[in-house]
């Protein structure tokens, strides 16, 4: 079972992707001419109806994609670009919006097959280099990501998505000092970017520099104070702070209101119980912790904190249940960084791949499975791990062993 993904938050960036096509739509001059700028102006279902009359009409056909992929209707927008390279298929502007329309489904395989068509139609492609590194932060391949995104940056210096999404490859190979540098790069050019601002307060987090974290974090909130991931980098920041019980009731209003600007964020629930544990108000901790691993059941972290709330209130047999559950999350975990780093030094070890997507299919990591096993079905097709990798993808149960279990200790 997948939860939704989380913003390359520390990321995944995937919450960040979601206005990818949207930024790229709208800055890109694709736009020619009075017919152009008319389709450019359309609402979806004028664009509809005109595709419905020019069934052969590229630009429209490219405008309803652009726009469907706006509204977030990701698999109509793939269609219509599919469409276009039916007809055009050395379009590397298509194929890479294609790429973006299917990383944003979490369809890795497609992205990268997509992606690596642009780039070989167009070499020095600034914006299908950038996708390329947002897709293999999302598939948990920081260091290829950073290569990828410096790559962008250097053809392409003055993206603040570029810089935005360079710095959260930083982070996520612990390089903060170079990330903080991308995100003040990136608010150099934009000072209202909220990404940007977000990103430095999250590398100053990193760095222990509470007070800068803090101010940054600020910056951003005040330019949008209703951003959830601002008041959750934020909250964070006053956690590792706070030591009166007034403190901690600030940490709780900041936290609550990164709640009701995104209640389908696990991080905020968990957070949240924890501050309600400190209080010792342990029932509602045990919630609030319920509440972020429905939404995210390979949230380890909660887990532990279920435990211990478990306990506090004396349900003891639960606890030792959600116990094992933990240590055997966290051993699997475990092997899963160490396969990961072990694939970015030598992309050739395919071993070490397939036991990579099985640990992927075992914790219901069902769509980072399927790209390692066609990738590993591309180019490695006599592995002789590869017939029981399809099998178990083709009847991956909707629950993995521990959520199952997990079900007992939270009714």
């Amino acid at each position: 079972m997948e939860s939704r993904p989380t913003k390359l938050k520390g990321l995944l960036l995937l919450l960040a992707l979601a206005a990818i096509i949207a930024a790229g739509a709208a800055g890109r001059n694709i736009w020619q001419g009075k017919q152009e700028a008319r389709l450019g102006t359309m609402s979806t279902t004028e664009l509809e109806a005109l595709a419905k009359k020019q069934p052969a009409s590229i630009p429209t056909l490219y405008a309803l994609g652009v726009a469907y992929a706006q509204e977030e209707k990701y698999p109509s927008a793939v269609k219509q670009f599919l469409a276009i390279l039916d007809k055009e298929p050395t379009r590397a502007d298509v194929l890479n919006d294609l790429g973006v329309a299917y990383l944003l489904q979490a369809r890795y395989y497609e992205a990268l097959v997509a992606l690596q068509g642009a780039l070989q139609l167009r070499p020095n492609y600034a914006e299908a280099y950038a996708n390329m590194g947002r897709l293999h932060i999302a598939t948990k391949m920081p260091f290829t990501a950073v290569k990828e995104l410096e790559k962008a940056d250097k053809l392409e210096p003055n993206s603040v998505a570029t810089l935005c999404d360079l710095g959260q490859a930083y982070q996520r190979t612990l390089n903060y000092r170079f990330a903080l540098t991308a995100f003040q790069r990136a608010i150099e050019r934009d000072k209202k970017s909220v990404q940007s601002l977000v990103g430095a307060g999250q590398a100053y987090y990193a760095m222990t520099q509470y007070d800068k974290a803090e101010e940054t974090l600020k910056q951003a909130i005040a330019l949008a104070p209703s951003d959830a991931n601002a008041l959750l980098a934020l909250g964070r920041v006053q956690w590792e702070r706070a030591k009166s019980d007034e403190e901690l009731k600030t940490v709780q209003e900041t936290l609550e209101r990164a709640i009701r600007a995104d209640q389908e964020e696990a991080e905020g629930w968990y957070m949240l119980g924890r501050v309600k544990s400190r209080q010792n108000k342990h029932k509602e901790a045990l919630e609030m912790q319920r509440r972020a691993l429905r939404i995210s059941p390979e949230h380890t972290a909660s887990l532990y904190q279920l435990e211990r709330c478990l306990r506090a209130v004396g349900r003891t047999a639960d606890a030792d249940r959600v116990a094992k559950i933990y240590e055997k999350r966290k051993l699997h975990g475990r092997r899963e960084l160490q396969l990961e780093e072990m694939i970015t030094h030598n992309t050739n070890d395919w071993d070490s791949r397939a036991e990579l997507a099985q640990l992927y299919i075992e914790s219901g990591k069902h769509a980072l499975a399927v790209l390692l096993c066609k990738r590993i079905q591309e180019e490695k097709p006599d592995h002789p791990m590869l017939p029981k990798l399809l099998q178990a993808l083709n009847t991956q149960a909707t629950k993995t062993e521990s959520d199952a279990l997990l079900q007992g200790a939270t009714p």
